[in-house]
């Protein structure tokens, strides 16, 4: 039932769960059958990351969340706000909100919690640019998470293309998703697409319900 896929290239950036695997008649995307209806899908970089992976910790999870929400600017995530209120009661920890979800304060608390949530802007980049996310107070390369050391159980990145970013050989994408892994990061929950405010603040509510009840963060 647990599949998990090692992509190469190109392949980084195919959301198997979303294949369709039965021919249907309808046009309507809910009632379609889905690779995620028959498995539980992850991913990994190597099966050598695979192999040495920790097994998900049993302590009480604490969570670090960032929502930086960028009131009365272009950047405005309102929906950010309702996704913070429906976490915090479910989970002890800090939350940053507005001007204290700064990379500083982020930096320095990263380390003393199993769970990192960051919801917020984020960019695949481009040719030239790098794959970034935004903080309060600056805009973040996803090289400059390298050197954090942290060790989380889990990071969400709660944001648009946390897991697109551009493509090398033999190392796949370097995303947003990928520096945090690289600074020490155990499981990831990023996404390939721009997403909508409303529909991820929803998502993220039962998603944390879930792990609260003890549901694996595969499942």
């Amino acid at each position: 039932k647990n599949l998990i896929i090692v992509p190469d290239g190109i392949l980084n950036f195919l959301p198997f769960e979303a294949l369709i695997t039965q021919e249907s008649k309808t046009t309507n995307f809910a009632k379609m059958h889905y690779l995620l209806n028959d498995f539980k899908i992850a991913y990994n970089t190597s099966a050598n990351i695979y192999l040495n992976s920790r097994p998900v910790s049993k302590s009480e999870k604490t969570v670090l969340g960032v929502f930086p929400v960028f009131e009365k600017t272009a950047f405005e995530l309102s929906y950010s706000k309702k996704e913070l209120e429906s976490i915090r009661s479910n989970f002890k920890g800090k939350y940053l909100e507005n001007s204290s979800a700064s990379f500083s304060n982020f930096k320095n608390n990263a380390s003393h919690y199993s769970v990192l949530h960051l919801s917020t802007h984020a960019s695949s980049g481009d040719i030239e640019t790098p794959a970034s996310i935004k903080f309060y107070d600056q805009e973040i390369l996803y090289s400059e998470l390298y050197n954090l050391h942290i060790n989380p159980d889990l990071v969400v990145l709660s944001a648009c293309e946390t897991g697109i970013g551009k493509l090398y050989k033999a190392e796949g994408a370097m995303s947003i998703a990928r520096g945090f892994q690289f600074a020490g990061a155990q499981n990831l929950l990023f996404s390939l697409w721009k997403v909508n405010d409303f529909t991820t603040s929803v998502f993220m509510s039962d998603f944390y319900k879930n792990v609260k009840n003890d549901v694996s963060y595969f499942e």
